[in-house]
């Protein structure tokens, strides 16, 4: 199985290459979202990248799928947007199927009918829940103690294709997104190499979509809002969760709007006496139930 591989540059598009490869996966090519490595002078619809000319020192610098692509001498490609030329050009690689692993650009019918056996994409969630492009952000929003990963069919739809491989992961207190990025992402890349095989040997079998479900957008600024209503372990996951968006937090609590840069700690079974208290540079907040403790981000108007 020919494979071709859509992604960008994330931790879970670089696991997932990283995994595929190792498994000795028959990678032909890797198509990147424009972005990082888009040309001002290179207005194509698809665009195959070069290595660097210049070997560079070795520093902490995490490679990308395209690095991890040079490096195994496969073609690589930068989309900006589907047209005749880019389903021809990626054709010519003759892929028997695909994989997407956090590619951010919709895929239009042009390129679904290109493999004969389809896509896969990896969503880190237990779909029909969290679509989206952010569903770890919207696991920790709602306070989960577990979401999980889905291996599916793509479909002319977002996030609605039929369910190929599912798995649940843990979210354990604390836990930041990095680490539930790379769980999810090592979770994903064995369930999609198990899809693979079944797939490869005629085997797979796929169910459609549950009813229900949810979509939820990329967060605006209002969805760093933690809800008075919340309990401390509620908020305090959510900060420690999405904590990498460099966000600040704000809350109303006994008529105050408070602004939080990072959760420090709470008690489940704490309360206060007045609804908040404050300690230094940290404030003490009652919640429902609970008390969480954080870092304020200003200290203007808080009395």
């Amino acid at each position: 199985m020919r494979v071709l591989f859509f992604g960008m540059a994330s931790i879970t598009s670089t696991i997932v290459l990283e995994s595929l490869l190792a498994a000795n996966i028959d990678v032909c090519g890797v198509v990147l979202a424009a972005g990082r490595f888009t040309r001002a002078t290179q207005p194509a619809p698809i665009v195959q990248l070069v290595p660097p000319l210049l070997t560079l020192q070795p520093t902490a610098h995490q490679p990308t799928i395209a690095d991890i692509g040079w490096a195994r001498g496969l073609p690589v490609f930068e989309l900006r947007h589907a047209s005749t030329e880019v389903a021809a050009t990626l054709a010519a690689l003759k892929p028997d199927i695909a994989c997407v692993a956090c590619f951010p650009l919709r895929i239009p019918p042009v390129l679904l009918a290109l493999p004969p056996h389809g896509y896969f994409n990896l969503h880190p969630s237990l779909l029909p829940a969290h679509r989206g492009p952010a569903p770890l952000f919207w696991a920790f929003h709602a306070g989960e103690e577990r979401t999980g990963v889905t291996i599916h069919q793509m479909d002319a739809q977002l996030d609605s294709g039929p369910i190929v491989r599912q798995a649940r992961f843990a979210l354990p207190d604390g836990m930041t997104e990095h680490a539930a990025e790379e769980g999810t992402a090592r979770l994903g890349a064995k369930l999609l190499l198990e899809a693979l095989a079944a797939c490869a040997t005629s085997t797979l079998s796929v169910q459609p979509q549950p009813p229900g479900g949810s979509y939820e957008p990329w967060p605006t600024a209002e969805a760093w809002r933690i809800g008075a209503d919340w309990s401390a372990r509620r908020a305090f996951n959510f900060m420690r969760g999405t904590a990498g968006w460099g966000q600040p937090y704000r809350i109303s609590v006994g008529g105050r709007e408070l602004t939080l840069a990072q959760a420090m700690r709470f008690d489940a079974g704490a309360t206060l006496p007045a609804p908040f208290a404050l300690r230094g540079e940290e404030v003490a907040i009652q919640c429902a139930p609970g008390v969480l403790v954080a870092q304020l981000a200003e200290t203007t108007g808080v009395v």
